[in-house]
C-alpha cells in the first residue's frame, strides 16, 4: 500500500514537472514569436534599388505620359515610385482610399508627383533623394526643421553626432507600430524619453537617409519633432514647430534662365542674395514652399520629337498586338507586367483618325483595367 502512495506521489510530481516544461516552453516560444515579429516587420536595406543623386536626376528628366483610372492614391504613388525608382513616403494621416483619374502629357516625374498631390490638397517636399507627400502645413516646414536639427548636433558628442548623421536603409511592412519603432531605436541605443503616440503605420521603404532624418520624417507624421541629448542616446519628444520663417542655399546650374531677378520678381516676399551660382533665399516658409515647387514646374521633359504627329488607325487584332506596334512605330519598346498576358491577348477593333498617341493609347486600353506610362524610351503596360 505504501509503495502504491508513493508511486501515485511520484506520478503526480512528474505530471506537475511536465505542466511547468510545457508552460516554460510556450513562455519561450511566445517570447520568440514577439521578437520574430519585430525583426520581421523592420528591416535593414532598401527593397528596391532607388535611384540616387546625379543618376535620379537625370532619370528624373524624363518626359513620360501616363493616364490612371480611378486609382487609389497611395496604392497608385506606390507602383508609379517603384518604376521610376524614384523614393516616395506617404504622410501617415492621408486617407489612402480616395480614387481619382489622373491624365499627364509631356511631364517629367516630379512635375507628375507634384500635380497629383496637388489634386488631392496635399503639400510636397524633396528631402535629399525622398519624396515626402503630406499636409501642407508639415511638408512647408519639414526640411527647415530637419536642417535645425542638423545643426543642434553640433552640441552631442562626436560618436553621438556620427550615429545620427550616418545615412542608413530601412523599410518597414504594413501593420508596423509605433511600439517596433521604438523596439528599433533600442536595438540602436537610443531611448525615447516617453513613448510615441500608438499606431498601426503602413509599408514604407526609404532610399539612404541619415537617421536625424528619418526619425523627424515618422515624428513629422504625429506633429512632433525631438531634441537628442547630449551623448546622442536619448531622445525627448517635442511638438512640431510652428516655423514662420526659414532660409535655404540654391545652386543655379550653368546656363539656367534661373535667376535672382526671375525669382525676385516671381516671388517678391523673399529676400535672395549671393553670388549667382549659389544663392542664399529667405522668407516666409509658405513662399520657400512655392518657390520649390515652381522650380519642379520649370523642368524640362525629355521629350521624344515623334510623339505630336496625329496617328489614324482600322485594324481587328489582338490589344497586345496593337500596342506592340504602336511602340514600335515610336521607337519604344513594349513592356508589361505578367499578370497582363490575358487581357493584351484580347481581340479590340479600332477604327479612328487623326489622333494623338496618349488618345490612340487610352482607346487600346477602353474596356479594360490596363493602365500604361508613356517614356522616351518604353510605352509600359500594367494592372493598378
Amino acid at each position: 500500500m505504501t509503495k502504491l502512495a508513493t508511486g501515485r506521489s511520484n506520478g503526480v510530481r512528474f505530471i506537475a514537472l511536465a505542466q511547468k516544461a510545457m508552460l516554460l516552453i510556450c513562455v519561450f516560444a511566445s517570447v520568440c514569436s514577439d521578437n520574430a515579429v519585430t525583426e520581421a516587420q523592420i528591416v535593414s536595406g532598401s527593397k528596391t534599388d532607388w535611384l540616387q543623386g546625379k543618376n535620379r536626376q537625370r532619370n528624373s528628366l524624363t518626359g513620360i505620359s501616363a493616364s490612371w483610372d480611378e486609382s487609389p492614391l497611395r496604392a497608385q504613388i506606390r507602383q508609379f515610385a517603384a518604376q521610376r525608382r524614384m523614393a516616395v513616403l506617404l504622410d501617415r494621416r492621408i486617407d489612402p482610399s480616395p480614387t481619382q483619374t489622373y491624365s499627364f502629357a509631356d511631364k517629367t516625374a516630379e512635375q507628375i508627383f507634384w500635380a497629383v498631390a496637388e489634386q488631392n490638397d496635399l503639400g510636397i517636399t524633396k528631402i535629399d533623394d525622398l519624396l515626402y507627400v503630406g499636409p501642407s502645413e508639415t511638408t512647408d516646414r519639414l526640411k527647415h526643421v530637419l536642417a535645425q536639427q542638423k545643426k543642434k548636433l553640433s552640441k552631442i558628442d562626436k560618436t553621438g553626432r556620427k550615429r545620427w548623421l550616418k545615412k542608413i536603409e530601412i523599410r518597414w511592412k504594413d501593420a508596423t507600430t509605433t511600439d517596433d519603432i521604438e523596439t528599433w531605436l533600442q536595438q540602436k541605443g537610443i531611448v525615447i524619453d516617453g513613448s510615441l503616440p500608438h499606431d498601426v503605420m503602413a509599408a514604407a521603404d526609404l532610399p539612404p537617409l541619415p537617421l536625424i532624418d528619418i526619425m523627424g520624417i515618422i515624428l513629422a507624421g504625429f506633429d512632433l519633432t525631438c531634441s537628442i541629448s547630449s551623448d546622442g542616446s536619448t531622445i525627448q519628444l517635442q511638438e512640431f514647430p510652428p516655423l514662420k520663417t526659414a532660409s535655404i542655399r540654391h545652386r543655379v546650374e550653368k546656363g539656367s534662365t534661373i535667376t535672382s531677378t526671375r525669382i525676385k520678381k516671381e516671388f517678391p516676399n523673399l529676400k535672395v542674395s549671393g553670388r549667382t551660382a549659389n544663392l542664399s533665399i529667405k522668407g516666409p516658409v509658405e513662399d520657400l514652399a512655392g518657390f520649390e515647387r515652381w522650380m519642379v514646374m520649370q523642368q524640362k521633359p525629355n521629350i521624344d520629337s515623334s510623339s505630336p504627329r496625329p496617328f489614324s488607325l482600322k485594324v481587328v487584332a489582338t490589344r497586345g498586338d496593337v500596342l506592340a506596334t504602336i511602340a514600335s512605330q515610336t521607337g519604344r519598346k513594349l513592356e508589361f507586367d505578367p499578370n497582363c498576358q490575358d487581357i493584351l491577348k484580347e481581340r479590340i477593333k479600332l477604327d479612328l483618325k487623326g489622333v494623338f498617341l496618349d488618345e490612340l493609347i487610352q482607346a487600346c486600353l477602353e474596356g479594360s483595367e490596363l493602365q500604361y506610362n508613356l517614356e522616351t524610351s518604353a510605352l509600359k503596360i500594367f494592372l493598378p
